[in-house]
């Protein structure tokens, strides 16, 4: 998958995520125990691929991300470090 697969990350990062409605950031508790990153998207449409006029039916999809790590603060630092973008934390 190797080359494919980053393409896959790059896009999704970079077009797909900023073209979502009102998006400002994903979520950061959608780890799982073993340091694996899950996303949901509503809209397949929002993929540049898609033609949108074809499409009768908008169908949702998930992406989970798997790590090689088991512990989440290092698979949330390597995904920063891939561009993913979290939402920001606020001050309390």
């Amino acid at each position: 998958r190797g080359v494919r697969m980053y393409v896959f990350y790059q896009k999704l990062v970079s077009i797909v995520l900023p073209r979502l409605r009102e998006f400002r950031g994903v979520s950061s508790t959608s780890f799982d125990k073993n340091g694996n990153y899950s996303l949901g998207i509503k809209d397949h449409t929002v993929f540049p691929e898609v033609s949108s006029g074809r499409i009768s039916n908008p169908r949702g999809m998930e992406v989970t991300i798997v790590t090689s790590t088991t512990d989440n603060k290092k698979a949330r630092k390597l995904l920063e470090l891939l561009g993913m973008p979290f939402e920001k934390e606020e001050d309390k």
